[in-house]
């Protein structure tokens, strides 16, 4: 208000706080379960020990409790607590406090977790559900970098991302009407939670890059460092490395972290890429049997292929891979040659297709043909 005029009342404060106070609640906090306390700042006092500031996630702690940190793979007791300047002796989920120990060294703790022992793991490889930020305006591409924000923790991480690809938008009259549809489909993606439970013995497609518009989509992460959290964790993948300064958002997509994967849980993972070779027909052998040509490179093993369909074009007979003919060549036998035989059935066609599917992280490279 101007020099001598009264103040005006608030206008809508009143309102404000009515709407506010009915969608909130006070939470309920569960002393039960693991301890999970975040540490935001670690210092040294003399003569006192090393003190913790944080928060407790979950569960509780009271003096003389033995606690781990799992990025130091150490475990310590609880000396002493303060809230507020004062001692307590236990706390609960929810409370901000600092705790004193012994014996730890400060300058290797700035910030992390404490837990009860064995609660929370330390991986280097893990399992997210994953969805685009559509304000990143880049592809997300598989075998990319990315930065891993997990908590306090950053770590760079390579990611692989697989899951059924988005149903095609409907037809629309232009573009304007066309970018409208796109952009009200991530608005109801960016509404939907993320999946929470992930099915190991169902089959995934492979993606060179992540979909923007599908709702359900999965990144197996491959990390540089090791990192520790409780499960199910929240994460972010970003290019941090951009440009501060330019004006774009440097966040590429969320996640979930569902569960860290061992090198056997790696390897037991059904993502799929679909494989299509060809190969050209030289000549009829005889009435089933025909000679192929030029669908495995020079040196190949092709006995790892003998057995599997091939396909006479798009639309042709089905054959088998039956054996070698010469150093390059190969048979393919055709128990069904069709009406017309071979012999008519390659005259408008001398492709041969070879098509199967590969897991990505089967150790064995195994070929499989459904």
């Amino acid at each position: 208000c101007a020099d001598g005029d009264e103040p005006s009342a608030p206008l809508g404060l009143d309102t404000l706080v009515d709407e506010i106070t009915k969608r909130i609640s006070v939470p309920q906090r569960n002393p039960n379960g693991p301890l999970h306390f975040a540490i935001d700042h670690c210092f040294p006092i003399k003569g006192q020990g090393t003190v913790l500031t944080g928060t407790v996630l979950s569960g509780s702690l009271r003096v003389g409790q033995e606690i781990e940190f799992p990025e130091l793979k150490q475990l310590r007791k609880i000396k002493s607590m303060q809230m507020f300047k004062k001692p307590v002796n236990s706390a609960t989920q929810g409370d901000r406090l600092g705790v004193c120990v012994t014996q730890l060294d400060a300058k290797a703790l700035e910030r992390g977790i404490a837990c009860t022992p064995g609660y929370i793991q330390t991986m280097d490889c893990v399992l997210m559900a994953v969805r685009h930020i559509r304000f990143f305006k880049s592809t997300c591409k598989t075998n990319s970098k990315f930065h891993i924000t997990v908590g306090h923790t950053t770590v760079m991480g390579v990611a692989t991302f697989f899951g059924a690809a988005a149903e095609p938008l409907a037809d629309v009259a232009d573009d304007k009407a066309r970018k409208t549809a796109q952009a009200m489909r991530a608005l109801q993606l960016a509404r939907q939670p993320l999946a929470d439970a992930f099915d190991t013995a169902a089959e995934y497609e492979y993606r060179d890059e992540l979909d923007a518009g599908a709702a359900e989509q999965w990144a197996v992460v491959r990390l540089e460092a090791a990192l520790s959290c409780a499960l199910p964790a929240t994460a972010i993948g970003s290019h941090l490395d951009t440009d501060p300064n330019a004006n774009s958002c440097r966040l590429a997509f969320h996640g979930k972290v569902i569960r860290a994967l061992s090198p056997s849980a790696l390897a037991e993972l059904k993502i799929f890429k679909h494989k299509r070779k060809e190969g050209q027909v030289e000549r009829v052998h005889d009435e089933q049997t025909l000679i192929c040509k030029n669908l495995f490179k020079p040196g190949t093993d092709m006995t790892q292929f003998f057995g599997m369909r091939v396909q006479l074009g798009e639309a042709g007979p089905v054959g088998r891979i039956d054996s070698t003919f010469g150093k390059t060549k190969f048979k393919c036998v055709f128990d069904d040659p069709g009406p017309a035989g071979l012999a008519e059935a390659i005259k408008g066609e001398k492709k041969l297709f070879l098509c199967y599917k590969r897991f990505t992280f089967d150790p064995t490279k195994r070929m499989i043909q459904s």
